[in-house]
C-alpha cells in the first residue's frame, strides 16, 4: 500500500476508534451492548442508546456501506446519496445534512470503484493486538498529522 493510502487508512481507523471511545465517556448510562457481524468477523460493544446497521447497503457510487453505527438508537440507518430529479450527491455535507444534531454517525464502507489495488501494494497483516503501532506522523491535505512517539 502506498504511503499516502496508508496513512488516510491509519487517519480514518483512528477516526472511527476515537468517535467510538470519545461518544462511550458522554456522561450517559454505562450499561453497554454488544453488537456481533459474523460477515465482516467485527464485534463491538455499543454505548447505550446506539444503534446498528448491517449491510451490505448502496450508499452511493462507488460505495456499499457493510456496518453504520449512529448515537440516537435508529436501527437500520445509513446516510446514503442524496438524490433530486436531474442529480445525486455524497459529500461530507449531504451525510451531515441527514444526521440529526449532536448525532454521530459511524460506517465502514467498501470502496468498489477506481484502480484495483495489486496484492503486492497491501503489505503486512497487522500482528499487534493494539493499534499503537498504526500512529505515525504523516502528512495529509488538511495539514500535517504528528503523534507523541
Amino acid at each position: 500500500m502506498s504511503e499516502n493510502k496508508s496513512c488516510r487508512f491509519r487517519f480514518k481507523l483512528l477516526g472511527l476508534v476515537a468517535a467510538l471511545l470519545l461518544s462511550d465517556g458522554c456522561g450517559q448510562a454505562t450499561e453497554k451492548a454488544p453488537f456481533r457481524s459474523d460477515q465482516f468477523h467485527l464485534t463491538v460493544t455499543l454505548p447505550t442508546g446506539w444503534a446498528a446497521a448491517k449491510g451490505p447497503e448502496y450508499l452511493a457510487r462507488p460505495f456499499t456501506g457493510l456496518i453504520a453505527f449512529n448515537n440516537w438508537g435508529e436501527a437500520g440507518f445509513w446516510a446514503s446519496e442524496v438524490t433530486t430529479e436531474t442529480s445525486a450527491r455524497y459529500s461530507p455535507e449531504s451525510v451531515l445534512e441527514q444526521i440529526p444534531a449532536g448525532g454521530a454517525y459511524v460506517v465502514l464502507v467498501h470502496l468498489s470503484g477506481g484502480p484495483v489495488m495489486p496484492a503486492e501494494e497491501y503489505g503486512t497483516e497487522y500482528e499487534p493486538q493494539d493499534i499503537d503501532g498504526l500512529w505515525k506522523a504523516c502528512v495529509l491535505p488538511a495539514g500535517t498529522i504528528t503523534s507523541s512517539q
